[in-house]
């Protein structure tokens, strides 16, 4: 297309020109969606830069029902170089909302304790949220470029999940005033909490 030979081409800002006549040029879109550049490289993972999050969250309580609503959620954490910020926004989103603050609310593998069997192996059994039922979320994202071969970047997606539990576990136990220890925090373990659930009665006693 540019009556030249492939050494003698190269390539900036979208742009393949012949070296030495920049006017001499076609766009990569011109090239069309067939073409491409093929590469080779290698990336060796570094397992030992941290990272950190941090989450608050508000939740709205019924001590009749035991019913815990979510309400609001604010993340703060600091990924390094920003490189990509919809797939951060998405990773924070999904990891907390869809995974983090579900395993405190709804999410629980139901075990037939008899048989081995897991009673709700599926997403119809297996309570979880969907983005237009989450609460609204907002994040906070320092930028603080690191010394990392990783584009100076670190990554959110697994931390993301990690304090969403724990955070709706410690709000429900302040607005409760007593101290929740399991989740997910299913409206009967709040009322046992609050000392209005019903007390099973097993052979050998109550438990």
């Amino acid at each position: 297309m540019l009556a030249a030979d492939p050494e003698e081409l190269d390539t900036a800002d979208g742009v393949i020109f012949v070296r030495g006549v920049p006017e001499k040029n076609i766009r990569w879109k011109a090239m069309g969606w067939e073409r491409t550049i093929l590469g080779y490289g290698r990336f060796d993972p570094d397992y030992t830069l941290a990272n950190c999050m941090t989450t608050f969250v508000e939740v709205e309580v019924d001590t009749e029902t035991g019913k815990v609503d979510l309400v609001r959620v604010v993340n703060a954490t600091d990924v390094g170089q920003i490189i990509d910020p919809p797939g951060l926004e998405g990773q924070l989103n999904g990891c907390l909302g869809s995974a983090g603050i579900d395993s405190a609310l709804f999410e629980e593998t139901v075990l037939d304790r008899s048989t081995g069997h897991i009673l709700n192996a599926n997403l119809i059994d297996y309570k979880w949220r969907t983005f237009p039922q989450l609460p609204a979320i907002e994040n906070v994202v320092l930028e603080t470029p690191i010394a990392s071969h990783r584009f100076h970047a670190i990554g959110v997606g697994e931390v993301a999940t990690a304090p969403g539990p724990a955070a709706v576990l410690m709000a429900v136990s302040n607005a409760i005033g007593t101290w929740l220890h399991e989740y997910p925090v299913t409206p009967d373990k709040v009322l046992q909490a609050l000392g209005k659930g019903i007390r099973k009665t097993r052979k050998g006693g109550n438990a």
